[in-house]
């Protein structure tokens, strides 16, 4: 999903927006704001296939 913010960027809102995407683009607090990847991993042989076919069909949205 994208996200598109459109202003004046001296308006304060704008200003905290980036600063905020900033601050979390380059870890500049040094918050961990992910988990490893195997946290959340699918070893599901029926969700691998079904990805397969929707790849090849077209069909997939990521």
């Amino acid at each position: 999903t994208d996200l598109y913010i459109s202003g004046s960027r001296s308006l304060p809102i704008m200003v905290e927006i980036a600063d905020y995407i900033d601050l979390i683009w380059h870890n500049r607090d040094g918050h961990c704001y992910t988990v490893n990847y195997e946290l959340y991993a699918e070893k599901s042989l029926w969700k691998t296939w079904q990805y397969r076919l929707q790849e090849s069909l077209g069909l997939c949205t990521f």
